[in-house]
């Protein structure tokens, strides 16, 4: 137990991991309001600076906070930096404290959660719950917002582990509820963007990065087929197939790209047929699918390229058995159908070649 200035802390460890969600299926087509400004959507809920609903603004935060942030501090490495930090609230009593550390020694932001007890002004508590440590940590938007409509705050964390694969990045939703439970469904990695809306209405808009330089040379290359998540009883759930005629243009797009480079066709119809599957359109993704592979076949059995022709021959091979695995395993009865394939996806020994650059 450490005291200081008549303040009491206690730090007790402990981790608790919400279990997974299975993703479920959704059958209504619904519109998605400015789905093209994902990446600019976190500004529609003000500053971390601010009041909000579950949170205090460091202006009216609780007047003990100061000192146990230099409680914490205390005896730490002189490296460490305390980057931010928010009090989270419920039923007008302090609940969570988030804090995020950066350790110039170690090269490594951190993220703390501990769940608070206030007993008196001088009796503070603290249950270290959760850590979150990466090259890159911080606390995003739509922190401190009743997110789930049901008056359980949640802390939003994105994390990057540098590197040009987008395995490396992911979003954390956090339901500050007993001693935290992660709201993603089964916590897979991604990148997720916040989709305008408000703090009930919005969705996340991930990626499924298996393919991750599938076609190209560079980890940040696609395909990266998007996935939407919606808010749903408290957790994060798969809900791709609610927003089915953006798939549709996004497929549509790709393939009407006029490369006529084989290598490059096949990439794009491939990466359509891949679209569509994800937005609930099995079966003519499917059929897109054999089609791209056998139109490259064909070109191939002509023997008429001058250019590698055994770099396309490589192509169709793992096309066929990863991307096509993944297509024919893809469900309906999930929320994003590709979700129900197990295909590891990119090119043997790739993410590890990727990853040396990191």
């Amino acid at each position: 137990m450490l005291q200081k200035q008549g303040l009491f802390v206690t730090v007790l460890l402990s981790l608790l991991i919400g279990p997974p969600v299975r993703a479920i299926a959704s059958e209504q087509e619904s519109e998605l309001v400015e789905v093209a400004a994902v990446e600019g959507g976190g500004s529609i809920f003000g500053s971390l600076q601010d009041d909000r609903p579950l949170a205090y603004s460091v202006m009216n935060e609780p007047a003990w906070v100061p000192r146990v942030l230099d409680i914490l501090k205390k005896g730490r490495s002189r490296h460490l930096k305390q980057v931010a930090h928010i009090v989270f609230r419920q039923d007008g009593r302090p609940t969570f404290l988030a804090i995020v550390w950066r350790d110039n020694g170690l090269r490594r932001e951190i993220f703390h959660l501990h769940k608070v007890t206030v007993r008196s002004a001088h009796d503070v508590r603290l249950r270290f719950v959760r850590e979150i440590m990466s090259t890159y940590v911080e606390m995003k938007e739509p922190s401190g917002h009743d997110v789930f409509g049901d008056g359980v705050p949640t802390v939003f964390v994105s994390e990057g582990s540098g590197g040009s694969m987008r395995l490396g990045y992911t979003m954390h939703v956090l339901r500050l509820t007993r001693a935290s439970v992660d709201a993603r469904p089964g916590g897979l990695p991604e990148i997720a963007y916040l989709v305008p809306g408000n703090a009930t209405t919005h969705v996340l808009r991930s990626v499924e990065a298996r393919w991750g330089g599938f076609f190209g040379t560079c980890g940040f290359c696609g395909p990266y087929v998007p996935r939407f998540l919606r808010a749903e009883k408290g957790r994060y759930v798969a809900a791709c197939q609610a927003y089915s005629s953006h798939y549709r243009g996004w497929a549509a797009a790709y393939e009407a790209d006029p490369d006529e480079d084989p290598f490059w066709r096949l990439a794009h119809v491939v990466t359509a047929s891949l679209y569509l599957v994800q937005g609930g359109f099995l079966e003519e993704g499917r059929a897109r699918f054999a089609a791209a592979v056998t139109e490259a076949e064909r070109v191939l059995a002509e023997d008429t390229l001058t250019d590698k022709p055994e770099k396309l021959r490589e192509l169709v091979a793992i096309t066929r058995a990863s991307i096509g695995e993944a297509i024919a395993q893809a469900s309906a009865n999930a929320g994003c159908p590709l979700d129900a394939s197990k295909s590891r996806g990119a090119r043997p020994g790739y993410e590890d070649r990727i990853s040396r650059f990191r």
